[in-house]
């Protein structure tokens, strides 16, 4: 069966994934004793598998651009009439888009207090080695470059770490936090979660938990293991970024030597994303450099999304927010956009960003406080890029250019150490302890939790009513606002599509018995034949990846979750409405009046979480599953497939009291970490 879909040229999975694929398929074709299907069946397996593969990310991306057309539908006309009012009322909006998802309640309001832990001294400026405390928090360490040659109160940058282990150690940020102190300008380093002083792991346990993967993408699945916990949690792991950010800006400001009128954010990759953040949304920064951070999503997305701490969730639900949107937030403040000419941040986003924001700065009358630098570089705060800073920084702060880079002593990771130990905890236990603040709020009634799952469910569903294009047979059903599209029939089996929204489907196989039992199995293994019920399997959308996710970091399961949380959407939710549609159909095709059901593995969630909100899916087993969402947030080293991700559910119940609310019981079940 042929099935006209978008898209059908792109496969986001690489192609090591998809031979693995191939070479299961084949052999299942052809050692017929082993295959779980006919060959008809695995015909249109093949094609559901290769649809998923191929349009479940692309799907989503295509939303995502649709999004991004309506907004520059938007900024053209702005740009186009030269609105200055209107491009400061849109600032502002995307400011508060930011300001709202960026904005953690739980985080505690302390201040922290500054203990100097020894100064380094050179002939031109001293280092102090200082660390921020709180209790309720993790220790900050940082360094402070002072220059010896100064201003009474001279001006200062903060400078934030991208995803590089050695973060304030690392010699680009030495050589530039000197070359600023040796022209005049104090600058302050520290290193961010996970990084520096503040990584828990050494390199072989890295190894061992992520594979040998480059250091920064080791850096981006540690965060996740913090964000995916805020994620849950209903928060961005950004706001922790910005909310220690931010008590390091408080440490700068508190100094006597520092004007705190002229403070500059200066960051390299998520560092630039941070000093974008920190900027937006803090008026004590007056001037930033994001470099090698800003790109354009729209022509970027077919190669995967932003990590945690750029995919806030909902930040596109109501209009595409694109990447380089976060200088509209910090209007009209001067900004150095740096980027590099063999970045995988693509030069040509860059472009684009510079040619919008350069007639938006126009129209608000100040043409000289948008600048594009490139350097002849990859992804790497290069000396040239250092250079393009001196130069600004120096124009900006006091009105003369000074660019050349200047010879530096560059010190150890040791020499420039805070802490005089490893930190005994991580940051995933802020969230531990936040979730503890949200588990006394918990709903105790049974309907207050049902009611509170379907408000979630329906705000995450989408239902479109675009006509779906398909060259096979149709059949519609109104109840739930489901379609049926069938791929084979006989006498006793059928194959078929529910489509709950628009090209996001669920694949079923229904095994008709003349029985009034029916079993419903979701999972993405062949089903036990049963002489006494009818059969239902279900395998919902875009589920491949999730089953396939073996190890923890950054992969497909991590892109499908990231954009669909920028769109403000729940793939778990959908997949619900997804399991009870097919339900509804299977029943009006067997006419059973008796239901049981059964999850298995990743498959288990949103099996429990429909039958939460549809009692015909009760009683129901669960088997090789996860048992609690509140034991991640105490294992250091967790296990989470992201499509599992529900924001928010934590703070209505955990899973063994939605497994008690619908008769669940569990079988083999799975530690934290993933282990039975």
């Amino acid at each position: 069966m042929e099935y006209a879909l978008h898209h059908s040229t792109i496969n986001p999975y690489s192609q090591k994934e998809g031979d693995a694929w191939t070479s299961y398929h084949e052999r299942c074709c052809a050692h017929g004793t082993i295959c779980p299907y006919s060959r008809q069946e695995a015909d249109a397996w093949s094609s559901f598998h290769e649809r998923c593969c191929a349009h479940g990310y692309m799907t989503l991306v295509e939303d995502l651009r649709q999004r991004y057309r309506e907004r520059g539908e938007i900024t053209s006309r702005l740009m186009e009439t030269g609105d200055r009012r209107g491009i400061l009322a849109r600032g502002a909006a995307i400011r508060q888009a930011y300001r709202e998802r960026l904005t953690d309640p739980l985080l505690p309001e302390e201040s922290l207090e500054a203990e100097t832990a020894g100064t380094l001294e050179f002939p031109d400026y001293t280092i102090e080695k200082i660390v921020l405390r709180g209790k309720e928090t993790l220790p900050i360490p940082t360094n402070l470059y002072l220059p010896r040659h100064r201003e009474a109160q001279c001006p200062a940058v903060i400078v934030l770490s991208g995803h590089w282990l050695p973060a304030k150690a690392m010699e680009a940020h030495q050589r530039l936090c000197a070359n600023l102190a040796m022209r005049g300008i104090a600058a302050i380093a520290y290193d961010t979660l996970y990084q520096g002083e503040r990584c828990p792991y050494p390199p072989a346990e890295l190894e061992a938990m992520f594979g040998p993967l480059s250091e920064d993408m080791w850096m981006v699945n540690l965060h996740m293991l913090g964000g995916n916990l805020a994620y849950l949690l209903g928060h961005n792991i950004g706001a922790l970024f910005l909310w220690e950010a931010r008590r390091v800006l408080d440490c700068l400001c508190a100094r006597p030597e520092i004007d705190y009128k002229r403070i500059a954010a200066v960051g390299q990759s998520g560092g630039g994303t941070q000093a974008c953040y920190l900027a937006a949304l803090d008026s004590r920064i007056s001037l930033y450099a994001p470099i090698q951070c800003l790109s354009q999503l729209a022509i970027t997305l077919e190669e995967g999304i932003g990590d945690c701490e750029q995919s806030l969730y909902g930040i596109s639900q109501n209009q595409g927010v694109e990447q380089w949107d976060i200088l509209w937030a910090a209007l009209p403040k001067p900004v150095l956009h740096s980027a590099a000419r063999q970045d995988f941040f693509a030069l040509e986003g860059a472009y684009a960003a510079a040619r919008e924001m350069q007639g938006v700065y126009q129209a608000l009358g100040r043409e000289g406080d948008y600048r594009l630098e490139v350097a002849d570089c990859g992804h790497e705060f290069s000396q040239e890029a250092r250079c393009h800073v001196y130069g600004w920084l120096t124009e900006r702060f006091f009105g003369r250019r000074d660019a050349e880079e200047r010879p530096t002593a560059v010190l150890s990771s040791e020499t420039l150490r805070c802490l005089d130990h490893l930190p005994e905890e991580s940051p995933e236990r802020i969230y531990a302890r936040q979730l503890q603040l949200l588990r006394e709020r918990r709903p105790m009634e049974d309907e207050t939790i049902l009611t509170a799952l379907g408000t979630m469910r329906n705000q995450h569903l989408t239902v479109d009513g675009t006509v779906l294009d398909t060259l096979g047979t149709m059949r519609e059903t109104q109840v739930e606002r489901y379609t049926v599209e069938m791929l084979s029939e006989t006498d006793t089996e059928l194959t078929f599509y529910v489509h709950v929204s628009y090209n996001e489907s669920a694949f079923c196989r229904l095994r008709r018995k003349a029985s009034p039992y029916l079993r419903i199995i979701v999972s993405q293994e062949p089903p036990v034949e049963s002489e006494e019920a009818s059969i239902l399997q279900v395998i919902p959308w875009a589920m491949e990846s999730s089953c396939r996710k073996q190890q923890r970091g950054y992969d497909l399961e991590t892109c499908l979750f990231n954009i669909s949380a920028v769109l403000g959407r729940n793939i778990t939710m959908q997949r619900t409405m997804q399991i009870s549609a097919a339900l509804d159909y299977a029943i009006q095709v067997t006419g059973a009046a008796h239901v049981s059901a059964l999850g298995i593995g990743s498959c288990a969630l949103p099996l429990l979480l429909a039958s939460c909100m549809d009692p015909r899916l009760r009683p129901l087993a669960l088997a090789r599953c996860q048992i609690s969402w509140d034991d991640l947030f105490q294992e250091r080293n967790y296990f989470l497939p992201e499509t599992s991700i529900v924001p928010g559910l934590p703070e209505i119940a955990d899973l063994p009291r939605l497994c008690a609310l619908s008769d669940a019981t569990v079988f083999n079940p799975l530690r934290a970490d993933g282990q039975p």
